[in-house]
């Protein structure tokens, strides 16, 4: 992982960082800044709707904070995988078994955010400026995406545990965001 939190470094550094073999960030990161910058759509759309929304404040509120949170789990996730990667090679399976659950955590707390993003998303694409439409829907399905990454990553990384209630969360995050990127559908025309 790098010295310096993924938040803090340019686009560019940040594909650098993802690129970066070994020790680069992973899915879960991916998922994780996906969600943040759907957020940040939703944000700038509600901020563009601020004069005839009366909600609109709120929602951009609401926005940043879950693009923040999202960040701070970009972050956190790639701090999971590392000490997950030093668990696998040569930490026992107790020790490797808590790692894989506390990766498996950061994932989910992202989907979380994500299905919360997809659903501000939709708000705003239903209520915001008719112009920024589309720039919701983009925002929605980008949170879809994360959100089903992280899911993905839950259920890969319980996979030796099937009786984890995490799993049974992710597959209900996971149904929700695909309801979401059918309901995001349907506000295309």
């Amino acid at each position: 992982m790098m010295k310096a939190a993924l938040e803090a470094l340019s686009v560019g550094e940040l594909l650098d960082a993802f690129g970066r073999q070994p020790g680069g960030p992973g899915g879960g990161s991916a998922a994780a800044v996906v969600v943040a910058l759907g957020a940040a759509l939703v944000e700038m759309a509600a901020r563009a709707s601020g004069e005839h929304w009366d909600q609109a404040g709120g929602t951009v509120a609401q926005a940043v904070a879950l693009r923040d949170r999202a960040l701070a789990l970009a972050s956190r996730d790639a701090e999971a995988y590392d000490a997950a990667v030093a668990a696998l090679s040569g930490g026992g399976d107790e020790l490797l078994g808590d790692a894989l659950a506390r990766a498996a955590a950061v994932p989910l707390q992202i989907a979380h955010l994500g299905v919360d993003v997809a659903q501000v998303a939709q708000l705003t694409a239903e209520h915001g400026g008719a112009d920024l439409a589309a720039d919701c829907i983009v925002a929605g399905r980008l949170a879809c995406a994360g959100t089903r990454g992280a899911a993905a990553l839950v259920r890969i990384n319980l996979g030796t545990t099937a009786a984890d209630p995490r799993l049974e969360q992710a597959a209900e995050l996971d149904a929700r965001a695909a309801a979401f990127e059918r309901a995001l559908g349907e506000l295309e025309g």
